[in-house]
């Protein structure tokens, strides 16, 4: 089946890059080889979904929008950040921060993107998100386009999350996706981020070292699980028994 090729694609993947798909210190040599890696996986699942018939256009809007995406962005992150070092220049600095500014002033062209993926629409699903759509990639698109922005401004020095955890190294942090989806609904719901709820997942995600997919699925499995505030009350008890 085409979702569990992709899924399995995505492990391979994951493995490959030592479950680190996101960092933003890596050798030349190391892009390269994982932008090798994403094309052999993504060609073969290519291959399947031009074959695959969908059982129903709901299928079909999912897997381009929500699954495909979080496996996609990686290649179109591993291809921009591979071609912006194979044409660095000597003052790095100048390079970095020049791209940056360029990377703004080109924003335009995609921002109808950014605004239909953070304003959670779904309007235009059944014209983006199909098999023979040239514009099924969007979400991952976007996604890189964040990517490539945090990687520009670290480079360019600029702190990012990777910075401020490297700079407490005796700290590991051990929460799983649904425990940061409750908390990033629990920061939205009262006001202490402002954001989408995806926006907020993923970025609290990058910061604990946890990869977020499927950022819909996982609040509405918490939002319709035995306890929907696990994580929380588990914390609130620990805290009201030991302050």
């Amino acid at each position: 089946m085409l979702f569990e090729q992709l899924h399995t694609g995505y492990e391979e993947f994951s493995q490959f890059c030592e479950g680190r798909l996101f960092t933003l210190e890596l050798s030349f040599e190391d892009i390269k080889s994982r932008l090798i890696k994403f094309n052999e996986i993504n060609a073969q699942i290519v291959l399947a979904e031009a074959e695959f018939i969908f059982n129903n256009e709901n299928d079909e809007i999912k897997y381009y929008k929500d699954e495909k995406s979080e496996f996609q962005k990686y290649g179109i992150y591993y291809e921009m950040i591979y071609n912006i070092e194979l044409k660095r220049r000597p003052i790095t600095y100048k390079y970095y921060k020049k791209l940056l500014k360029q990377l703004d002033r080109e924003f335009l062209e995609i921002e109808h993107y950014v605004i239909y993926y953070r304003s959670d629409s779904t309007d235009k699903d059944v014209v983006f998100f199909k098999k023979e759509s040239k514009e099924n990639h969007i979400i991952a698109l976007v996604k890189a386009n964040q990517m490539l922005t945090e990687y520009l401004a670290h480079k360019s020095g600029g702190k990012s999350a990777d910075e401020i955890i490297a700079g407490s190294p005796k700290v590991k942090f051990k929460l799983k996706q649904n425990d940061i989806m409750e908390l990033a609904k629990g920061f939205k719901g009262i006001g202490a981020a402002e954001g989408t709820l995806k926006d907020i997942a993923e970025t609290m995600g990058r910061f604990f070292g946890v990869d977020m997919k499927n950022v819909h699925s996982k609040g509405h499995v918490i939002a319709n699980r035995l306890k929907p505030v696990r994580f929380l009350e588990e914390l609130f008890n620990w805290l009201k028994k030991n302050i």
